[in-house]
């Protein structure tokens, strides 16, 4: 999927007061046939849906089906694509102008499928990857389709032209390490410079080290930076903007003795090394810990003035969901969601050779989100200011994912996200002091007298001021206006924040 920026930071005319309004709804039918619904946004040019038709063509062929809606909701066009059966979609990735989905069968076979939104004509490249080859994230620039992988637990990068079909390794190597000793955490795709980060971290001599290496646009080697050899810190994710040739500025999150954070820093790369890096604790963060009752932010701070008069650090640790960071005037503006994984435990007993038995077994129930951090930087590196707000989501989400979006300008930061059958909007000033705090606002239905029963909803950035929010609900409705008093619908609706 495209490596969307969920803080989506553009320029136009705010209002003092921040309204938002939603413009219009679309209603799909969940059950036309077919499935697996997923949006891909192309700012003014609209927006398209993709689908699975559930039933087998004669030839046992699947459908994929491509609709591109306009910025007024309505259909324009539509293509179909047919993908073997033995195919499954595995992963897909778009940018301003294409949707790339990539399927494949379990043994090896694959199929990549480029589709231009502008024409709605597509190509179609196929190979077969290496025996237990298994894809874990995909990103492409300009011709090329490039995959993380593993391959019996060593990682495995590999490109797809995604016109000729032609496909080649990317050979990366950490000096000292050996090859299973090495991990790829993720992909950064920076598409203005036609560049693609590898995110990496490897085992040397038993200490972990942190890499980056930077690809060029055709697959190849471009630079690689060792990142802070700090016996004291252990930095635990990262994001990078590039400066000029071989200059970019890294900023991410930290810790000093696992793999949960601790708090963020900021550095400059430069010549293939890392310079003036500056560390900053949760702990020092305003406001960090105010989604948490007012009691146990008074013993928070009371540990914290009992380590500090020991001579020693107080620290918290939290997985945190990073944001792509973005240049801003003066600056660069740095996002963090803070989440935890839930689970419940079963516990049954059965009867062995006539005695009773009695096991346990967790299951994992999603990541519940706790609030986040907007934390603004100046050109040199310092913080010059850090704002927290609770999120608290109902929806918990099986993979980790990023719920808030923004939009900012020289003296406004408008932030909001979906909870939901609600949306939760916040305004705050240049300085991060908050302007405008709204609890939520529901997500409008066709008509007056519908109920919603459940709601699964994401909502993301589309063009200007407009948002896009969309998902699957079922609405009861008694009175006569409705045309079925009982709707499973997939919805879209435009919304502006004004």
């Amino acid at each position: 999927m495209k490596k969307i920026l969920l803080l989506a930071f553009v320029l136009f005319a705010l209002s003092a007061v921040a309204q938002l309004k939603q413009e219009k709804r679309i209603e799909l039918e969940l059950q036309d046939g077919y499935t697996d619904e997923k949006v891909y946004e192309f700012g003014e040019k609209g927006f398209v849906i993709q689908s699975r038709k559930e039933e087998l063509d004669d030839d046992g062929m699947v459908n994929w089906r491509y609709e591109l809606y306009n910025t007024d909701l309505e259909k324009e066009n539509e293509v179909v694509v047919q993908v073997s059966k033995r195919q499954g979609y595995d992963e897909s990735y778009s940018d301003d102008n294409k949707i790339y989905t990539f399927f494949k069968h379990r043994k090896g076979e694959y199929t990549l499928v480029s589709l231009d939104v502008n024409t709605l004509k597509y190509d179609i490249v196929q190979g077969e990857l290496p025996k237990k080859c298994v894809v874990t994230e995909m990103a492409v620039v300009n011709d090329y389709a490039y995959f993380a992988s593993t391959i019996q637990n060593a990682p495995y990068v590999f490109a797809v032209n995604c016109k000729t079909g032609l496909d080649k390794p990317v050979i990366f190597q950490v000096p000292g390490a050996k090859l299973k000793h090495i991990n790829l955490e993720k992909f950064q795709v920076l598409e203005k410079d036609k560049e693609v980060i590898l995110h990496i971290y490897a085992y040397v001599s038993r200490v972990r080290k942190s890499y980056l290496m930077v690809l060029d646009d055709q697959g190849y080697k471009k630079s690689m930076f060792e990142l802070a050899n700090d016996p004291e810190n252990t930095l635990t994710d990262q994001t990078v903007t590039k400066l000029a040739e071989n200059e970019y500025i890294l900023m991410g999150t930290y810790s000093t003795r696992s793999v949960m954070s601790e708090g963020i820093f900021f550095s400059r790369l430069i010549d293939e090394k890392m310079e003036d890096i500056s560390y900053y604790k949760f702990t020092e963060l305003n406001n960090f810990f105010s989604y948490l009752p007012e009691r146990k932010q008074e013993r928070i701070e009371k540990k914290k003035k009992r380590k500090s008069s020991k001579g020693k650090d107080f620290v918290l640790s939290y997985n945190i969901a990073l944001h792509e960071l973005v240049e801003v005037e003066g600056g660069y503006m740095l996002v963090g969601e803070a989440y935890y994984p839930t689970s419940h435990t079963i516990t049954t007993t059965t009867m062995v050779n006539g005695a009773p038995s009695t096991s346990t077994q967790t299951i994992f129930d999603g990541y519940q989100y706790t609030h986040a951090f907007i934390s603004k930087f100046s050109l040199d590196g310092k913080l010059e200011w850090s704002q927290s707000f609770e999120m608290w989501p109902s929806y918990k989400p099986f993979v980790v994912k990023r719920f808030v979006n923004g939009v900012v300008e020289k003296d406004q930061l408008k932030l909001l996200f979906a909870n939901r059958s609600k949306i939760v909007t916040k305004v705050m000033n240049n300085v991060g002091e908050v302007i405008t705090d709204k609890e939520s606002e529901s997500i409008e239905t066709l008509y007056s007298e519908d109920k919603t029963k459940w709601t699964f909803s994401s909502l993301n950035y589309w063009y200007g001021n407009h948002f896009l929010i969309y998902g699957k609900q079922k609405i009861k409705n008694k009175d006569d206006q409705a045309e079925k008093r009982k709707r499973y619908v997939f919805f879209i609706s435009k919304i502006s924040f004004e």
